[in-house]
């Protein structure tokens, strides 16, 4: 008798991938620590300080990573999520102008309160944005078309979206065809969707819950994707 699969397998963490930044790897496992995590990063700097400064103080955020001895002091129980933005956030305060709040113009006149609200509503956009690009990025390596679809009817990366009969046309497939390939395509990006979150949470309670919060907030950006 086989023994039975666990419910959430066990891969190779992204707190596992930390422990490699210092290791005998440590170049490669920085390079692809950086090249996967600088869009939301950037992202989060911006909604903090504003564009120019987050662009003016970005590249310094990996080394104060790297020398503060941030990783190796880091709660492993947490969410891999929680624990990369609150490193961010801590970046942002050590680098806000004096007397300036820690807030777009687009929040002046909120509350602390409210803006702490506003900042974890970006941010969870931010980074479901980014495990979405993750996710096609995981699907275009095994299935383009798939990848390709679904962007275009969807409108991803800043397109406008294609109509089902132009798709099909662009893809050379009859409607029939398209629809069964969009269906096929929707289901498989919602799997590595999971496969990347699985990776960020280790407590299988904490991962239901974070791939509930990443799921809602795609479908709210993007009605009927995932």
């Amino acid at each position: 008798m086989h023994d039975a699969e666990p419910a959430h397998p066990t891969l190779q963490t992204r707190w596992s991938m930390l422990d490699r930044l210092h290791g005998s790897d440590a170049a490669p496992a920085w390079s692809w620590f950086v090249e996967r995590y600088r869009p939301a990063i950037t992202a989060t700097l911006e909604h903090w300080l504003g564009p120019a400064r987050a662009h003016e103080i970005g590249d310094g955020f990996w080394g104060y990573l790297f020398d503060g001895g941030v990783l190796q002091r880091a709660d492993r129980s947490r969410r891999f999520r929680h624990f990369l933005w609150g490193i961010a956030r801590m970046y942002a305060r050590k680098h806000l102008v004096p007397g300036r709040e820690a807030s777009l113009p687009a929040e002046a006149g909120l509350d602390a309160e409210a803006r702490v609200e506003s900042a974890e509503s970006a941010e969870m956009r931010l980074w479901s944005a980014r495990v979405l690009q993750l996710a096609i990025e995981a699907v275009r390596r095994d299935h383009p078309d798939d990848a390709r679809a679904i962007e275009l009817f969807y409108g991803l990366g800043d397109r406008d979206p294609v109509s089902a009969p132009e798709l099909a046309r662009l893809l050379d497939r009859k409607i029939g065809a398209l629809h069964v390939l969009l269906h096929r395509a929707r289901h498989r990006l919602r799997d590595r969707v999971v496969a990347e979150l699985r990776e960020t949470v280790r407590e299988s309670g904490e991962l239901d819950e974070e791939i509930a919060l990443i799921l809602a907030s795609v479908q709210r950006d993007h009605p009927g994707l995932v």
